[in-house]
């Protein structure tokens, strides 16, 4: 697997860690999927040490904090939803509006069910901060294909009317399957300054 170690859980802004090194952070509803595609973008398994995977919603309770390689961070947030305590979203808020390291952020949503209420939520509150983003599909291998692109066309909609900062292309993936990971891989190096792509070009002097 790829090394990735956890520096840091955080419940409040004074104790984020000092770093100064790219970082990308994962957002998402409570149950979206987030810790298995952390630990599917890391080739880690479910009983992974670094990574806690649990079946009840809401696992994740503090800014969990992940190195990479010594390349980058990677933060898995508080999954919010409707019975989420205010000091969550607050220190969400927090990070995502005050941290100068972080490159981007990923917010997921889950394939099967599409963009709810929440979500949107989610959506305008990166708006509003003006920090680049994009969205991530989860869970594709579970609905219906109908259903899928339903949901799909429904997300495109709303990134082509209702957004400014989204990353045009939303990220499909399945965290069992790996259909996808690579692309996302690849996006996170990218974004990160971690993508050396070999030129044909020879230096001009």
């Amino acid at each position: 697997g790829r090394e990735i170690t956890m520096i840091k859980s955080v419940v409040s802004l004074e104790r984020l860690p000092e770093q100064n090194i790219p970082e990308v952070s994962f957002v998402g509803q409570s149950n979206v999927g987030k810790s298995s595609l952390i630990s599917a973008l890391f080739n880690h398994s479910k009983d992974s040490p670094f990574i806690k995977i649990g079946k009840k919603p809401g696992l994740t309770k503090t800014l969990l904090f992940f190195e990479v390689k010594k390349l980058f961070t990677l933060v898995d947030m508080p999954g919010y939803g409707k019975k989420m305590p205010t000091y969550y979203m607050k220190s969400m808020h927090g990070y995502l509006k005050t941290r100068n390291v972080l490159c981007r952020s990923f917010l997921l949503v889950d394939s099967e069910m599409g963009l709810c209420d929440v979500d949107k939520e989610g959506l305008r509150m990166m708006e509003d901060l003006a920090k680049p983003y994009a969205i991530v599909l989860t869970k594709i291998d579970k609905p219906r294909r109908s259903v899928l692109l339903k949901n799909l066309l429904e997300v495109l909609d709303y990134i082509n009317k209702h957004t400014h900062i989204c990353f045009p292309q939303p990220f499909l993936v399945s965290s069992p399957s790996l259909s996808g990971i690579k692309y996302l891989q690849t996006f996170i190096a990218h974004t990160t300054g971690n993508l050396h792509l070999a030129s044909k070009n020879t230096e001009q002097t």
